[in-house]
């Protein structure tokens, strides 16, 4: 089997929100096969928006997104690729997932 990576961040975003829309889908046809991991990237995409939309009036909602990038600069760090491309391949995975999940209308 070979491996070979999406050329740049825009097919791998696209990729990750069809994921995303088909385990919508998916989990709408077959009620039970959702487990409680795969609904972290939806949860992930309400928190960090919910808290850029606070951070207007309390600046200290920011420290949610912060801790999330502090998480993926650490992610890279451990990993054996340059630490900026591994952080910035989770985020748009994490989130394009996560936003194709919870825009999916097609049931």
């Amino acid at each position: 089997m070979t491996y070979r990576p999406r050329p740049s961040l825009r097919p791998l975003a696209q990729q990750y929100l069809e994921y995303g829309r088909a385990k919508r889908r998916f989990s709408g046809k077959h009620r039970g096969f959702l487990r409680w991991r795969q609904m972290a990237a939806p949860i992930l995409v309400v928190v960090l928006g919910s808290s850029l939309v606070f951070s207007l009036w309390w600046p200290m909602a920011l420290i949610v997104p912060g801790m999330y990038a502090l998480g993926l600069i650490g992610a890279g760090i451990s990993s054996a690729e340059s630490s900026w491309r591994v952080a910035t391949a989770l985020a748009t995975m994490h989130l394009s997932w996560g936003w194709g999940f919870l825009t999916d209308v097609s049931r």
